[in-house]
């Protein structure tokens, strides 16, 4: 089926008419005022009116019916006639009601697809590239394991903190490491010798401290892959301990 499309000359034909239109029937609505408007067009030319049409042509029909109010309102008045009794004005009738009604739903439509129209004219916001390794390390920098069983703590110090991976102690081992390092300025993270060699290494740890007894040179390698200070530990506890004290005063 083919669609029909106004020519110029039948558009300024369509809108003459509807000033007439508006003149003879002022309260009527704009899509019942095309549709009578459009009866000056041959039958195979008239169209059907939806609402589509009727915003898309709204600036056209609100100055036809500017134009029709001006024109009532220049009208010469007609001459006084002599006085005969006047009929009582009839009650207004469901036909009335029926037209504010649907003027009232026309406004409404328009207004929908006013805000429709303005919605799909706005630019679509631009994100931009997203550097997902730049965002995960500065999730790192604001975020720190800081205890034995795995829990994300918030930093709240204005000095950064290093963050330090001590890798093959027990659990109750790690417990006394981390009690002896809790009040002082350093984020620790334990992994035993097993999660070395499965867990992913976190980027952000600064160094890493391997108790060489129990770890494998291939969970040797993969930390060292990441973190770029590695010490090796071949003692115990105490050693270790000599070892993160001696990298924190700034030693290497």
């Amino acid at each position: 089926m083919t669609r029909t499309v106004w020519t110029n000359e039948e558009k300024t034909a369509v809108f003459a008419s509807m000033i007439d239109v508006f003149i003879e029937q002022p309260l009527t609505t704009n899509r019942t005022a095309m549709h009578h408007a459009q009866n000056v067009l041959v039958k195979d030319r008239r169209v059907k009116i939806t609402d589509q049409r009727v915003h898309t042509y709204k600036a056209r029909i609100e100055e036809a019916r500017t134009t029709a109010k001006a024109r009532v309102k220049n009208l010469p008045k007609p001459a006084p006639k002599v006085a005969e009794p006047v009929p009582p004005p009839p009650l207004q009738n469901d036909t009335d009601i029926g037209v504010l009604f649907a003027a009232l739903v026309d406004r409404l439509v328009e207004q929908v697809l006013d805000k429709v129209e303005a919605r799909m004219r706005r630019p679509e916001p631009d994100y931009g590239h997203v550097d997902y390794d730049a965002e995960y390390a500065k999730r790192n920098a604001e975020f720190r394991r800081a205890s034995v069983d795995g829990g994300w703590l918030p930093e709240s110090y204005t000095k950064p903190r290093p963050f330090i991976l001590v890798v093959g102690l027990l659990d109750s081992q790690a417990s006394m490491i981390a009690t002896q390092y809790r009040k002082q300025n350093v984020d620790l993270l334990f992994y035993t010798a097993d999660e070395a060699k499965s867990r992913a290494i976190p980027k952000g740890c600064d160094a890493a401290f391997l108790m060489t007894k129990f770890i494998s040179h291939a969970a040797q390698d993969r930390v060292r892959a990441v973190v770029p200070v590695v010490k090796l530990v071949n003692s115990g506890l105490h050693s270790l301990s000599q070892e993160i004290d001696r990298f924190l005063e700034g030693g290497t």
